[in-house]
């Protein structure tokens, strides 16, 4: 179960989110492991949990074999990933001129590393 879960997260959640919730159950079990169920801070995890798996829904099949489970298919009417829009050609969502700015201001912070580091 919790493998489909997963997917169809994975389908859904955009990386920042999908990371988060994962953090957020890893916090949550603790919690809960140490008698800490009625707290504010376990109440603030449901509801951010509950927030983040608002639209996660979708069809998953699994194969299981020699007890693994594995994701062979999986779909969800709120996918952000859309064929669509999957391609290296010309279209009205996604211009491939954008990428190299994006490219330079996501990395800005290791340049800058990397500056102070020669200077050193």
């Amino acid at each position: 179960m919790m493998e489909a879960l997963r997917a169809v997260e994975q389908l859904v959640l955009d990386k920042t989110a999908f990371e988060f919730r994962e953090e957020l159950a890893v916090k949550a079990s603790h919690l809960v492991y140490d008698g800490r169920w009625f707290t504010p801070l376990c109440r603030s995890i449901l509801a951010a949990s509950e927030e983040l798996a608002q639209d996660v829904n979708g069809e998953v099949v699994i194969k299981l074999y020699k007890g693994h489970a594995t994701v062979t298919q999986k779909r969800s009417d709120n996918s952000l990933y859309s064929e669509e829009f999957a391609t290296f050609g010309e279209d009205e969502v996604y211009d491939q001129s954008h990428a190299g700015g994006f490219i330079r201001l996501y990395s800005l912070s290791s340049r800058i590393r990397a500056l102070n580091e020669m200077k050193k």
